[in-house]
């Protein structure tokens, strides 16, 4: 099993997305503070620099080119309530038509 300072085996795409789940618990749990750290952008921006490093994202992208994987930082959307995807809207109420 894959810590903080180890990187994850290769995963497919249900598999990252519950390592980020778990990563973030994680965090949680350590800083006590979800709805404060919510609040305050900068406080936000330090946690998703803490996942970037987790998952191997960092400044260069290794972990995921090497797993065949792009991240493209001006398509990624943080800190809003909700977000358009083919065709449907996705909140915290839920998944709409858009």
């Amino acid at each position: 099993m894959a810590t903080d300072s180890t990187p994850a085996a290769p995963v497919d795409g249900a598999a990252i997305a519950a390592r980020l789940d778990d990563i973030l618990h994680r965090m949680d749990r350590q800083d006590g503070q979800l709805s404060t750290i919510n609040r305050r952008l900068e406080s936000h921006d330090l946690r998703v620099a803490r996942v970037e490093k987790a998952i191997g994202i960092g400044a260069d992208g290794k972990e995921l080119r090497r797993h065949h994987l792009v991240l493209k930082r001006p398509k990624c959307l943080f800190g809003v309530s909700s977000v358009s995807y083919l065709g449907h809207v996705i909140s915290a109420t839920g998944v709409a038509m858009d």
